[in-house]
């Protein structure tokens, strides 16, 4: 369940000896001199500590020093049980609590009262086909009255990922993308891209700068826990909103049906002025725009509607959701 999580908390360590000993379990050899700070940036370093980014920020006369730390509890717990960092099989909220002991046994350090400064919730659905096709009928998440739209994410490839926008008022984000086509292209083996499971499609929660104060230690409360379920069950199946597409009935022309559509979609004005439009460019004939605004007219006199319906791939899509929210 949990990605993405970056931890703040004071300066840890009770002597120079104990931060140094610290620093060498760890690698923190990388140091900023301007600003005293110690981490294990890179791809080695991270390797090592299991996924982990540890940032020190010493002690000086002018502050009081500080210990922050990033990493995905998914991975880390993959690392420590099976040797490798991935996030792409099944978390659930029993895994993410062993986890945190885990953690909690490898680093030796209490990271209870850490301030939560972001953190992910996410779970990984196998769909039938290439997630792409699902992700295309996503249309809005509307949260106590205030709709959200799901946009394609223009910085990836085409169709891999969506998301309600990210400007930097944005707390959460609702994302959705293609986490097979995301774990494949960070392999250069293509023995171990194989490896990684067909057609999985990430659906996540991405909570930057949380409105009120969390503790790491409440991420595994289970009240906190049930309320995340509950909520993750609102937001992804109740205010989840699919595209709807025109459904043609048996009383309708193939003309009226496209008539209406336009009309539905640009107003009964607009679709007058097209055809006009198009008449006096003799793009359409006298006798074609006459047959046009004869139906027209008799749409109009009887109101007549189209049914709009959620695809077959939108109906799986839910499905696929609820019941893996049901799993966590």
């Amino acid at each position: 369940m949990y990605d993405n999580i970056r931890l703040l908390l004071p300066y840890p360590f009770a002597s120079k000896p104990e931060q140094e000993t610290f620093c060498t379990r760890f690698n923190l050899f990388v140091k900023d001199e301007k600003k005293g700070i110690l981490h294990n940036k890179g791809y080695e370093g991270m390797k090592q500590n299991k996924g982990l980014y540890i940032k020190i920020e010493l002690p000086t006369s002018g502050r009081k020093g500080s210990f922050s730390i990033s990493f995905s509890l998914h991975k880390f717990y993959n690392s420590v049980k099976n040797g490798d960092l991935y996030n792409y099989d099944d978390f659930n909220f029993e895994s993410a609590n062993e986890a945190n002991q885990l953690l909690t046994d490898f680093l030796k350090i209490d990271l209870s009262t850490a301030l939560v400064k972001a953190f992910e919730v996410g779970i990984n659905i196998i769909t039938p086909t290439d997630p792409d096709h699902y992700m295309r009928e996503l249309n809005r998440i509307t949260v106590n009255g205030r709709q959200m739209r799901i946009l394609e994410d223009l910085h990836y490839k085409e169709y891999k990922q969506y998301s309600t926008n990210k400007d930097k008022d944005k707390r959460i984000v609702y994302i959705f993308y293609n986490k097979t086509f995301e774990a494949r292209s960070k392999l250069k083996d293509k023995e171990r891209r194989e490896t990684i499971p067909d057609n999985v499609l990430r659906v996540e929660k991405d909570t930057h700068r949380p409105s009120e104060k969390v503790y790491f230690r409440q991420l595994f409360d289970p009240n906190f826990q049930q309320m995340t379920k509950y909520e993750f069950k609102q937001r992804f199946v109740e205010d989840l909103e699919f595209e709807t597409h025109y459904f043609k009935t048996k009383d309708i022309t193939n003309v009226q049906y496209e008539i209406i559509k336009s009309i539905d979609k640009i107003g009964a004005e607009q679709t007058l002025i097209n055809q006009k439009a198009l008449l006096k460019m003799g793009a359409i004939s006298n006798k074609k725009y006459r047959w046009f605004k004869e139906q027209f007219d008799e749409i109009e006199a009887k109101n007549m509607k189209l049914d709009k319906q959620i695809s077959k791939t939108s109906e799986t899509f839910k499905y696929l959701i609820i019941s893996k929210i049901n799993d966590i």
